[in-house]
């Protein structure tokens, strides 16, 4: 088996990343064009309202742990310890978990508030907090 150039396997896996992202992009634009003419223009903006609604909520109260784990799993598995990097890995895992918990209850009790308030259809009401889910 030959060896490949460092720089030719990063731009390998550059190009491997751009791919999907622009497949996933594709896909995406194909979704929103399909549902905007399923749905027409006054319910595919209600759509978009309780779609913004979750990810706010999501983005207000989710937490990224990768970070956390990049930064401190990097030096417990440069020292050798795999034990420390394991604990690290549950407890963000756990906490991830709690804080998703915690953001679709959050959805689940203020959708209807913030649909009210929103002027929602009541059907939009009604289907807002299993979108949070």
């Amino acid at each position: 088996m030959t060896a490949r150039h460092p720089i030719r396997h990063a731009l390998a896996n550059v190009a491997h990343l751009l791919s999907g992202k622009a497949a996933a992009g594709a896909i995406s634009l194909a979704t929103i064009a399909i549902s905007a003419r399923l749905l027409g223009v006054r319910d595919f903006g209600v759509l978009n309202l309780v779609h913004s609604f979750a990810v706010f909520v999501g983005g207000l109260i989710a937490f990224s742990g990768f970070q956390v784990i990049i930064t401190y799993g990097a030096e417990a598995l440069a020292a050798g310890d795999a034990g420390r990097f394991h604990r690290l890995w549950r407890y963000m895992a756990k906490v991830e978990l709690a804080l998703a918990v915690l953001a679709i209850l959050v959805a689940l009790a203020i959708a209807p508030v913030v649909g009210r308030w929103l002027h929602w259809p009541p059907a939009a009401v009604a289907v807002a907090p299993l979108y949070a889910l």
